[in-house]
């Protein structure tokens, strides 16, 4: 009742004075109310029963004629009303310039199909009854995911026609958010009366709003839902391996994390991983609906160089994301330098492998030049480290480089409280002398993991010396005394690492040497250690691709390559490491080659971006309950299932028309009328 109520106040009329029309209804009550028939007596006998039957006939006869008297009011009522042209008015009565910025979202999700035809054409269409449903004056700009020069541009009509029609599926995804912020860029600019921002989606809840919708009250905004059932997907979601350094013949596992966000469960899926396209591993799996798992794939590298792989998914029916590409390089040695007073220790753990480069320099000997150019630099039982030695390892760690400090406990001179201010370790505290046993390693730090099997039995070294540092917040405790002091620790500075061991190094009393825990740690910060480049990047990802160690110098240019395409993308070249801007430009996955001129500087496997793997997707309860109040504003839900969105829309803004509503409802009661006099005898 309240609603009728609210519709009746908010309604208009085109033709107000048709109302006067309405006096006419008295003509029928006239009628009825009085009979003008000329009544005849007829006589017959006192009889008890006629009479009463005359009575009850009577009280019928009143009832039809009402009956019938409320049908004639209601239908002349109803057909006034028509002639009157009953309106519900829309968001505006303005008249004059109007701008209507549409966007059709064209990514890869909206591939999805309904009942046969894609969510994209099916897009396409309602955005081609908007455009057809607006005026040859109105003027349009027509948006999709590409952000192209050519759609930052008010066109006529029938080139907004043409623009729709030529959008094609795209590997690039836009938030909501981004894309009013474009639409208003232009609508900002133009001095037109009317504004209005239509979005056609399928609202991917991993997409729809990247940060927050800064609302504009000039712009109506209205939002098209075009949704199928949610599609069961499996993707690679993304991997990794447990060292960044990767060595010929030296096994390594790659974690493949792979998820299904169907709410069906899937078995016997093929997940097989290819490198340098040959077969390295093939493996099934079963996967509950809703769920993620992670597969280990152990590789051997068998050559040195840049590595192409991909990880291949038999899934359907999407399949633009079954194959997953990535890239890394093999060297054929890690670089160490090991500098040293006296003997060194650290010599004994790396000589003999052939997977290390080791260099070797007595301290007072020291070159510089040479020593810096490794990718691991051991400094062990140095006692008075050098201003320039110190400046010279910063430079590196900065670049990127290892370092792992060994000094004896013993003999440090003041000069380490200078490393530990200039690489942020911390205080180094006082010199302590006794006998001190580590007692806690830290097992599930990457140096550690899978290394010690039993650790309750696990002795850790002794020491006759340590200082009481107290670290910065940076660090991390790997091994500790008893009472929490550390014993090995490390940080992360700049490009590089450090790793600093606090304690006596040399006589009986100090058994780190000849301990397990020393030649495991040195081998596990080497294979740690390295330029740690990226795997794998998303097409759209607007993080840059950073290349650490690298310096470009000379005035060739920069390209990705693959065997189709040659692109040119942007870049920085600061603090030996280069940025590269991927953000546009790239719409092909595959394996790429990054080159500076003829010279090959990296590689890199290039992806559709995973949030539209996820085809999860906002009920259009879910956008009027969540989405729609993080927005602030008045956004207005057409649903994209109806045949005629463009009549919606203009219904939204000129009014809702409803006087053939009234010619029909006229119609049933002239109907209902002479039903009623043709089987109620009167």
């Amino acid at each position: 009742m309240h609603s009728l109520f609210c519709i009746f106040a908010l309604m208009q009329f085109l033709q107000p004075a048709m109302l006067w029309a309405l006096i006419l209804v008295v003509i029928p009550i006239i009628v009825h109310l009085f009979n003008f028939r000329k009544h005849k007596s007829v006589y017959f006998p006192t009889v008890f029963f006629l009479k009463e039957i005359k009575e009850e006939t009577q009280k019928q006869s009143k009832i039809k004629h009402w009956i019938v008297l409320t049908s004639r009011i209601l239908a002349l009522t109803a057909l006034i009303f028509a002639f009157a042209q009953p309106i519900i008015p829309g968001k505006e009565q303005i008249q004059g310039k109007k701008i209507i910025s549409i966007y059709i979202d064209n990514s890869f999700s909206m591939e999805s199909q309904l009942e046969g035809v894609s969510l994209l054409e099916m897009a396409k269409s309602q955005a081609l009854d908007i455009v057809m449903a607006y005026g040859e004056s109105d003027r349009f700009q027509i948006i999709s995911n590409e952000f192209s020069g050519a759609q930052h541009h008010i066109v006529t009509k029938d080139n907004a026609l043409d623009l729709i029609q030529q959008i094609q599926p795209c590997p690039i995804s836009r938030g909501l958010d981004d894309v009013f912020e474009r639409q208003k860029d232009l609508l900002s600019k133009n001095d037109a009366y009317i504004k209005k921002s239509f979005m056609l989606s399928d609202f991917q809840k991993s997409t729809c709003l990247h940060q927050n919708w800064t609302a504009d009250s000039t712009i109506d905004c209205r939002w098209i839902p075009i949704q199928n059932e949610i599609s069961s997907n499996i993707f690679v979601d993304s991997i990794w391996f447990d060292i960044p350094h990767h060595a010929v013949q030296q096994p390594e596992t790659l974690h493949v994390k792979i998820k299904n966000i169907g709410s069906e469960s899937k078995s016997g899926i093929r997940c097989e991983i290819n490198i340098q396209d040959q077969n390295k591993g093939v493996m099934n799996l079963d996967l509950d609906a809703l769920s993620e798992t992670t597969l280990d794939f152990i590789i051997t590298p068998n050559t040195e160089g840049i590595q192409n792989g991909k990880i291949i998914l038999e899934d359907y029916p999407i399949v633009f994301d079954n194959t997953f590409y990535f890239s890394y390089q093999v060297d054929p040695t890690n670089k160490i330098g090991v500098v040293f007073e006296g003997n060194s220790a650290s010599q004994s753990v790396f000589k003999n492998d052939i997977h290390f480069d080791l260099k070797s320099y007595p301290f007072q000997q020291l070159n510089y030049s040479q020593f810096l150019n490794q990718s691991v630099l051991i400094a062990e039982n140095i006692s008075q480290p050098s201003t320039g030695w110190i400046n010279a390892t910063k430079e590196a760690v900065e670049k990127g480089a290892t370092l792992v400090l060994i000094p004896n406990a013993e003999k440090m001179s003041p000069n380490w409280s200078s490393i530990f201010q200039d690489f942020e370790l911390g205080n180094m505290g006082t010199l302590q002398i006794g006998s001190y046993q580590a007692k806690q390693l830290d097992f599930q730090h990457p140096l550690f993991a899978n290394v010690f099997d039993q650790k309750s039995d696990f002795s850790l070294p002794l020491s006759n010396a340590r200082y009481s540092i107290q670290l910065n917040a940076a660090c991390q405790t790997l091994v500790a005394y008893e009472d929490g002091t550390p014993y090995l620790f490390h940080r992360k500075w700049k490009e590089g690492e450090v790793y600093v061991f606090n304690c006596g190094i040399q006589g009986d009393k100090n058994t780190l040497f000849s301990h397990s825990l020393f030649p495991i740690s040195l081998l596990r910060m080497t294979e740690r250690a390295g330029s740690d480049q990226p795997l794998f990047h998303n097409i759209g990802e607007t993080t840059p691709l950073t290349l650490k160690g690298i310096n470009l110098e000379g005035n060739e240019s920069l390209k990705l390559k693959n065997q189709n395409l040659d692109i040119i993308p942007t870049y920085r070249n600061i603090n030996n490491r280069v940025e590269l801007d991927l953000s546009n430009g790239i719409q092909t996955a595959g394996n790429y080659q990054i080159q500076w001129g003829n010279q090959v500087i990296g590689a890199v496997g290039i992806n559709f971006d995973a949030s539209e793997s996820d085809t999860r997707y906002y009920s259009i309860e879910e956008i009027e309950d969540q989405i729609i109040p993080k927005c602030q504003t008045n956004i207005e839900i057409i649903e994209g299932n109806i045949e005629a969105v463009g009549t919606e829309a203009l219904a939204l803004d000129n009014g809702f028309h409803f006087w053939w509503y009234l010619i029909i409802l006229s119609l049933i009661f002239f109907l209902l009328e002479t039903l009623l006099i043709a089987l109620w005898k009167m």
